[in-house]
């Protein structure tokens, strides 16, 4: 859990989770810089493009996701989507076979970061126990700080796609097919 101030959102993030995504990332980058000096000339522009594609995806899968809690609500980030739960709409927050988010009338919300896993059946998802504790503590102390009610609004889900991270992967691809290339 990140720290919180006044006005800031507690972040929470599966840093193992993430972790493995960097680490997934950078050996990408490795294996496709020493590659490119072998693949050599257009064939490193169609390289780049699928390292890239594969780039992006380990980015939006291992290292996008996040829970956010303010004192409105929490914000639910999840590969490409994005659920916005005001508190006077949430449930609750459980581990059911991975970390559940429930809302009121609608739907039980299950994100990838805190999911279910194997390794989490063989532990009974201690992980994400203390995870759902420390954001369930989180969720009291938000509330308990509100001010006034706020005003009434309703769960709300959206896509959250953006051009921006595929082509900075992609800029970065070209970046190390060209010194793979001039290192030939």
């Amino acid at each position: 859990m990140g720290g919180h101030s006044e006005g800031h959102p507690i972040v929470f993030r599966n840093w193992l989770f993430i972790a493995f995504g960097w680490a997934a990332l950078a050996l990408i980058a490795v294996a496709f810089g020493l590659a490119a000096a072998s693949i050599g000339g257009e064939g490193t522009f169609i390289a780049a493009a699928l390292v890239a594609f594969g780039g992006y995806l380990i980015w939006i899968i291992g290292c996008h996701s996040a829970v956010r809690m303010d004192r409105s609500g929490l914000t639910l980030d999840d590969v490409l989507t994005r659920h916005v739960i005001p508190w006077q709409e949430l449930r609750g927050i459980e581990v059911v076979g991975g970390l559940v988010f429930e809302v009121w009338g609608g739907p039980y919300i299950r994100m990838m970061m805190y999911g279910g896993s194997l390794w989490g059946v063989v532990t009974r998802y201690r992980q994400q126990r203390k995870v759902a504790a420390r954001m369930n503590t989180a969720r009291e102390r938000l509330q308990a700080s509100q001010v006034s009610p706020e005003p009434a609004a309703h769960y709300a889900k959206a896509s959250t796609f953006s051009a921006w991270p595929p082509l900075l992967i992609f800029a970065a691809a070209e970046v190390i097919a060209a010194v793979g290339v001039l290192a030939r």
